[in-house]
């Protein structure tokens, strides 16, 4: 009788001691950093969200001078407070917790009790190494000329030299727009800094470990990639431009065949309509194709592995030339067909698949997760399935990972995470 005695007891004391802590739990104190080029805004709405809904206090979150190296950016961080804080980073945010972890000033000694990265490259950006070395804006320009290239084909002989200019005048002014963007998501020492392979990469941050909680998120966009990070950034929904680049696709594709048609019913124009029907494929291939898979390059995430496929062509050219010898008489059926036999020869096409490999658009997921940091081997690792880089500041996905993330009904979230609701 004393056991069951003494046993109801210790449970009850087990119960009033669990009670007692979690009542007396302070709010937590969250420091929010933006990632390069950015602002606050980028965590207002999950500080406003976090702050009504859990229990957790407004926290700091403010605009921070960012393109002066990580170092620097680190130093601008306020000072954590307590261990029952948590750091979120977005982007080159969550790069800089490492720093501040691995390199705290006497300032920040009393860090943060646990950090939550999102979209941040903790292994490098690709997109940074490429902007340096002008693959980026080689990109633009080539993209521009094979949407062009249609258009121009189409109208370029018409309009004559005046259309042709026009058009130069559009891509120089793509190519500088383009750049500007991405020079202000990726510029200044910050961005080489954060560039693969580069000093700051290698100094050994990344090879450190540290126990600290940590949880990566990592977003996972669908394709294309490129135009639907292009549109958020734009201030549209991530499927407005995709779309739209769709509809394109299909103008061209039926401009495309519409030459074609052409060629067949009129021989003496034929080379002409075939040189348009050319100029409307490679601005539909680009589109659709293209400009996936250079995108993906460019940020790292392409698929290394490549289909090649085969296809009957006809040499017009070469069967004109047969058919002229029956000029003025009646060719056979059986002659047309050994001059299109003649003529006829396969070509092989090697194509690269536009796929997105786990990337929110702009950095790839290995790199959010810290796939090659030692540093991050104890982080969970979670996917924000249909989120790009720039949705992140408010995505109903991010919803979702942060109730996870908090209520710790993600497996392998860490106890330190667990905030409870207001």
């Amino acid at each position: 009788m004393k056991k069951i005695t003494l046993t109801i007891f210790i449970a009850l004391f087990i119960l009033l001691v669990n009670y007692g802590v979690s009542s007396a739990q302070t709010d937590r104190t969250p420091i929010y950093v933006h990632g390069l080029g950015d602002d606050r805004d980028q965590w207002a709405a999950w500080q406003t969200l976090f702050r009504t809904e859990r229990r957790m206090i407004e926290g700091s979150n403010g605009d921070y001078i960012s393109a002066g190296g990580v170092a620097d950016f680190a130093s601008r961080i306020p000072i954590p407070v307590n261990n029952n804080t948590i750091y979120f980073g977005h982007s080159t945010g969550g790069v800089v917790a490492r720093h501040i972890v691995q390199h705290p000033t006497p300032a920040q000694s009393n860090q943060f009790g646990g950090i939550i990265t999102a979209g941040a490259p903790m292994d490098g950006a690709r997109i940074s190494n490429n902007l340096a070395n002008n693959t980026a804006g080689n990109f633009v320009v080539n993209g521009v000329d094979k949407v062009l290239k249609g258009p121009i084909r189409e109208l370029g002989l018409a309009a004559g030299l005046l259309y042709e200019v026009a058009s130069h005048r559009f891509k120089d002014m793509a190519e500088r727009e383009v750049n500007t963007i991405l020079n202000a998501l990726m510029g200044g020492a910050t961005a080489t800094d954060l560039a693969e392979g580069s000093a700051y990469m290698n100094n050994g941050d990344r090879t450190a470990t540290s126990t600290l909680p940590k949880i990566h998120i990592y977003g996972n966009e669908s394709s294309p990639v490129l135009w639907r990070i292009a549109s958020v950034a734009a201030g549209w929904g991530d499927g407005e431009l995709a779309s739209a680049t769709q509809q394109a696709y299909e103008v061209c594709r039926t401009l495309k065949q519409a030459n074609i048609a052409k060629a067949f019913l009129n021989p003496f124009g034929a080379a002409l309509y075939r040189w348009r029907a050319d100029g409307w494929d490679t601005s539909a291939n680009w589109l659709k194709d293209g400009s996936e898979r250079g995108w993906n390059d460019l940020i790292g995430a392409s698929i290394p592995a490549s289909i090649t496929t085969s296809s009957q062509v006809l040499d017009y050219t070469g069967f004109g030339q047969c058919m002229s010898q029956y000029n003025g008489t009646q060719a056979t059926y059986a002659q047309y067909l050994q001059c299109q036999q003649q003529n006829t020869h396969t070509v092989f096409y090697t194509t690269y698949s536009p796929v997105n490999t786990l990337s929110d658009g702009f950095i790839k997921a290995p790199s959010q997760t810290g796939y090659h940091s030692p540093w991050s081997n104890n982080a969970t690792r979670i996917e924000a399935l249909g989120v790009n880089h720039l949705e992140m500041r408010e995505h109903a996905e991010m919803i979702r990972v942060y109730n996870g993330v908090f209520d710790r009904t993600i497996f392998g979230v860490d106890q330190f995470f667990f905030t409870p609701r207001r």
